[in-house]
C-alpha cells in the first residue's frame, strides 16, 4: 500500500467532513481501495478506487474536489442509472451536471474536467441524449468535449484496455453498482435505496446547518424522487380506457328465451387511441422507435387500430392504421413547435376520424400549448426535462427515468 496516497485521500475526506457537511457525511460511506489499474479514480456506490500515483500528483484543493465529485455520483444515483447506455458517453454526461454545481460551490476541479454549456440545466440522461444518441455497446457520438486522455484506459487484470479503468471525463469514472446477489444485474443493487436515504439525511443535516445551496437541493431531489417506467405508465393509461363494458347493440342470449332484453358484456377493447410524435427535431429517433414499438405491442394485445399523427408547428402526418398494418418509422417535419393546430385537428368532429378516446404524446414539451384543455385524456411522454415547458394539463411521465 502507498501510505502517502492513502494519507492524502483520508485528509481530503476529513476536509470534506469539516468544510462541506453534505459531501463529508456521504464520503464516509465509501471504502477506499488503492488500485494501479485505475487511471485516476472510480466509484461504484460501495468503494472509491484511486490510483496512488495520480492522487499524489494533485494539490490538496483539487483532490478534495475529486473526492466530492465521486461522492456526488453516488448521491445522484449514477451507479444505478446507466442501464444499457454506452459507458464512456454515460460518464461524460453524468459529469456535466455535477461538475457545474461543484464549480459554483467553489471547488477546484482538475484540468480537463467537463462542464455543461451555460444555462444547460439538464440531467445526466438528457445530456447523454444530446451528445449524439450513442448506441449501447458501441462508441459514442460527438466526443468533442471529452478530454484528450478519455478512452486511454490503463491495462486491467487481463492486459486489455478497459473504459472502466480509464478516465472518460477527467475526474474519474462512475461504474455500475455491483450486483446485489446471485443472478442480479449490475446496477440493480439494493444499495441504491440505502444511498437515497443517506442522501436525504445528509441534505437535511446540511440544510439545518445552512450549508445546502439551492443547486444541490435540485439535483438531490432529482436523485431521490420516485421514478416511473414510461412503458408501465403507457400500458396503464391505455388499460384505463380498454375496460369491460356492456353493449346494448348485442343483447345477451342468456335471457332471450325469457323475453327479457339485456345487454351483453363486451370483451376488453381499446378504441380511439391517437399517438402524436413531435417532429420539431428535438425528439431523438431512438425514442420514436422505442415508443412506436411499445405502441405496436399494445395494439397487438387489444387488436386495436391506432391513429398516428406527427406535428411541429402544424400537422405534418395523420393516418389511421388497423391492427395488422405496419406502423411508419419516419415522418415529415422539422420546424418549430406549436401544438395548437394539432389539438384543433384532434378535436374536429367534422374530420374523417372522430376525436380520440385517449392520446399519447412523445415530445420534449418545449412548445406552445392551446388555451383550452381537450375533452380526451392526454399522456405526455417527456423526452426532456418537463421543467422548461410543462404542459398545462395531462399526465406527464419522463422517458429518461429508465432505460
Amino acid at each position: 500500500m502507498d501510505t502517502k496516497a492513502r494519507h492524502l485521500m483520508t485528509r481530503a475526506r476529513t476536509a470534506l467532513v469539516l468544510e462541506s457537511p453534505f459531501f463529508g457525511s456521504l464520503a464516509l460511506r465509501l471504502g477506499l481501495v488503492e488500485s494501479s489499474d485505475v487511471e485516476t479514480c472510480a466509484v461504484d456506490g460501495k468503494s472509491l478506487f484511486y490510483n496512488p500515483a495520480w492522487v499524489s500528483s494533485l494539490p490538496a484543493p483539487v483532490l478534495k474536489a475529486v473526492y466530492a465529485h465521486e461522492v456526488f455520483h453516488c448521491a445522484a444515483g449514477h451507479p444505478w442509472r446507466r442501464g444499457s447506455r454506452d459507458f464512456p458517453e454515460w460518464n461524460i454526461a453524468a459529469d456535466m451536471p455535477i461538475n457545474g454545481i461543484l464549480r459554483e460551490q467553489g471547488f477546484t476541479l482538475p484540468d480537463g474536467a467537463l462542464f455543461p454549456p451555460a444555462g444547460a440545466d439538464l440531467s445526466a440522461e438528457e445530456f447523454y441524449a444530446k451528445r449524439g444518441k450513442a448506441k449501447p455497446g458501441k462508441p459514442g457520438g460527438n466526443r468533442a468535449q471529452s478530454p484528450s486522455k478519455a478512452g486511454k484506459g490503463s491495462t486491467g487484470d487481463k492486459g486489455k484496455a478497459s473504459p472502466q479503468n480509464g478516465d472518460c471525463g477527467g475526474c474519474g469514472n462512475v461504474r455500475d453498482a455491483p450486483p446485489a446477489g446471485k443472478g442480479a444485474k449490475p446496477g440493480a443493487g439494493a444499495d441504491a435505496d440505502e444511498w437515497r436515504i443517506a442522501t436525504i439525511n445528509a441534505a437535511k443535516a446540511a440544510e439545518r446547518a445552512g450549508k445546502l445551496p439551492g443547486a444541490l437541493k435540485r439535483i438531490v431531489g432529482e436523485s431521490v424522487r420516485p421514478r416511473v417506467d414510461w412503458r408501465a405508465a403507457l400500458r396503464e393509461f391505455c388499460a384505463q380506457t380498454a375496460r369491460a363494458d356492456y353493449d346494448w347493440r348485442r343483447p345477451s342470449r342468456r335471457y332471450s328465451g325469457c323475453g327479457v332484453i339485456l345487454p351483453s358484456l363486451r370483451s376488453e377493447e381499446l378504441k380511439g387511441l391517437a399517438v402524436v410524435i413531435d417532429v420539431s427535431g428535438s425528439v431523438p429517433a431512438e425514442v420514436i422507435a422505442a415508443g412506436l414499438a411499445e405502441i405496436e405491442s399494445i395494439r397487438a394485445q387489444y387488436s386495436a387500430a391506432v391513429r398516428i399523427l406527427a406535428t411541429d408547428t402544424r400537422v405534418t402526418f395523420d393516418k389511421t392504421y388497423s391492427a395488422e398494418d405496419p406502423l411508419p418509422r419516419e415522418f415529415p417535419g422539422g420546424g418549430g413547435t406549436n401544438f395548437c393546430e394539432l389539438f384543433a385537428t384532434l378535436s374536429d368532429y367534422s374530420a374523417e376520424s372522430e376525436p380520440p378516446a385517449l392520446c399519447v404524446f412523445f415530445s420534449d414539451l418545449v412548445a406552445r400549448f392551446p388555451d383550452r384543455e381537450p375533452d380526451f385524456p392526454v399522456l405526455w411522454i417527456a423526452t426532456e426535462s418537463p421543467r422548461p415547458g410543462r404542459p398545462p394539463w395531462g399526465q406527464v411521465v419522463r422517458y429518461y427515468d429508465v432505460e
